[in-house]
């Protein structure tokens, strides 16, 4: 990704000091359907050199369309268990990025390359209007935050960038000196001050839903939880009844509900009493924990651990024929390309 100059044979300087081996990133989150319905059935995503917020940006952008995609077409089924959560919204365009491209999914794109940088520039923001003394005026529709990092291209087409300090509405005070940008020039902000707090703290959390039903019988009461997976237990209280003096019912199902730091949430708590029976809330809540043991013990027995097996797939694709620029090697493009290679058709 370093700079280059590019000249012809007669030794003249066609482009001069631009990173002509920089791609953009690949990003296939707007076309993720038609990659299942191709036969992809995992998805790895840029690891190398990124940091915590990336991660958590990127998995949280992609689950939440995998979701989508799953609530809408039922012949699709999660590999994992539980349901995630998250307390930020995912923008791809706000963790770092040369820009997007489908490289050659869609057809020879010839947008691929970033070459004015191999460095990110983050998402858009709009543009310079003009520069007083010690802070710019900005025409854009989305809020800058103090502490957002922004870079812009100057007239040499050099990425430069400042660290803001202060917002005043449009108007931004930057740290330190202030940069000459020649009015127009685009904006861009490659650090979200605000997004990066958020991503700093825990911002998301996955949870399996689990049915619990409490029951009473001749010798004394029964707790049985049934999770998403289908794995059951059921835990037995020896203990006499006692008749309580206000209704249980709320009260019992608050308690089964703290579930606290466990996997688990509660998704339809049943209590199955014949009459109405006192539980103190310790009794309860050793009751629960040792369910949740249970059902924990029972998951790990109960996993399947998956295997690799190869299947042939008959998904349909548009050519029937393929060159060198198709990018693909299978068995079916070998038995064909080997003859025209040796000039044997």
């Amino acid at each position: 990704r370093l700079p280059f100059s590019l000249v012809d044979a007669d030794g003249k300087t066609i482009v001069r000091d631009k990173h002509l081996l920089s791609l953009k990133d690949l990003n296939q989150s707007e076309v993720l359907e038609d990659l299942l319905d191709a036969g992809a059935s995992s998805l790895k995503i840029e690891g190398r050199l990124k940091d915590v917020s990336y991660v958590k940006n990127v998995t949280a952008a992609y689950r939440s369309k995998l979701d989508a995609i799953f609530a809408r077409r039922k012949e699709y089924v999660r590999a994992s268990s539980g349901t995630c959560r998250f307390d930020f919204t995912p923008r791809l365009d706000k963790s770092f990025s040369r820009g997007f491209t489908h490289y050659f999914l869609q057809g020879r794109d010839r947008e691929i390359s970033s070459f004015d940088t191999p460095k990110s520039l983050g998402e858009e923001m709009g543009t310079m209007k003009e520069q007083r003394g010690n802070y710019l005026t900005v025409a854009g529709v989305k809020p800058f935050h103090n502490g957002d990092g922004v870079c812009f291209l100057d007239e040499q087409g050099r990425l430069q960038g400042l660290r803001i300090n202060r917002v005043d509405g449009n108007k931004l005070y930057p740290a330190g000196d202030v940069p000459r940008i020649k009015p127009r020039t685009r904006l861009f902000r490659n650090f979200d001050q605000e997004f990066e707090r958020v991503l700093s703290r825990k911002s998301a959390e996955r949870k399996i839903a689990v049915r619990m039903l409490l029951a009473d019988h001749h010798s004394g009461f029964s707790l049985t939880l049934t999770d998403e997976d289908d794995n059951r237990v059921t835990i037995t209280l020896p203990r006499e009844k006692e008749p309580a003096r206000t209704p249980q019912t709320d009260n019992l199902k608050t308690q089964l509900s703290k579930l606290g730091n466990t996997p688990f949430e509660a998704k339809e708590i049943e209590i199955s009493f014949t009459g109405n029976w006192f539980l103190p809330a310790s009794v309860l809540a050793d009751f629960r924990r040792q369910a949740i043991d249970q059902l924990i013990t029972a998951r790990r027995i109960n996993y399947r651990q998956e295997l690799l097996v190869w299947k042939s797939t008959n998904h349909a694709f548009p050519q029937t024929t393929l060159t060198y620029l198709g990018n693909v090697m299978n068995h079916a493009l070998l038995i064909a390309s080997i003859p025209q290679a040796y000039g044997i058709f």
